[in-house]
């Protein structure tokens, strides 16, 4: 793999990391069609810690206020009771809607990554990922109006981000619709989906 291909697929990875077409799918694509050769290993690291990056940057605010939260809670004689600022509770939802993406992945990754790898699949998948972002356009604006993630909520969008391992389904398509499906706003719905996505 030359330089030139490295940046291809960077290119490619950043486009379609933050919009909701599947990265992972349009990779297998294009090395399809360029006859690219499997990445190493550290490529495919380096490729998703660009995005990581990125992600944390744009975020950096959030995070920022989350580890000031959870400095509070940890300080010697804290007494918060039960109750948790706003940026802690969305820190413990986004550890909650990594478990059930962690189970999946474990699991599931390889098997499903050598049943769905083949271009035909992931054409069909990006099919379905467009059916599951075109349903947004039927979710009427008074349904989206939770402020809050809850842990039902956290564990149900953890859960579809595990199912976007297969290629060709998007990971902020399906964890976004899924949020709104489930009431929340679409702010917080962007938010917690790219948040999620840091520990994934």
């Amino acid at each position: 793999m030359t330089n030139i291909d490295t940046i291809l697929l960077g290119i490619i990875q950043g486009l379609a990391e933050f919009l909701p077409i599947s990265s992972s799918g349009h990779l297998v694509i294009f090395k399809n069609l360029l006859g690219f050769k499997e990445p190493e290993l550290l490529l495919d690291v380096s490729l998703h810690l660009g995005t990581l990056l990125a992600v944390c940057i744009y975020f950096r605010s959030d995070l920022k206020k989350m580890v000031e939260e959870i400095w509070e809670i940890a300080a010697p004689g804290a007494d918060h009771g039960f109750r948790l600022k706003p940026h802690a509770s969305l820190a413990l939802m986004v550890v909650i809607g990594s478990i059930p993406t962690a189970l999946i992945g474990i699991i599931f990754k390889t098997p499903l990554e050598r049943i769905f790898g083949s271009v035909t699949t992931v054409g069909v998948m990006l099919v379905i990922t467009g059916i599951i972002v075109g349903s947004t356009r039927f979710i009427p604006k008074t349904h989206e109006k939770l402020t809050q993630v809850g842990v039902l909520i956290a564990l149900a969008i953890g859960t579809a981000q595990g199912l976007a391992i297969m290629p060709g389904i998007s990971r902020s398509g399906s964890t976004i619709v899924c949020a709104l499906l489930l009431g929340l706003n679409r702010e917080l719905a962007g938010r917690f989906s790219f948040l999620l996505s840091i520990p994934a």
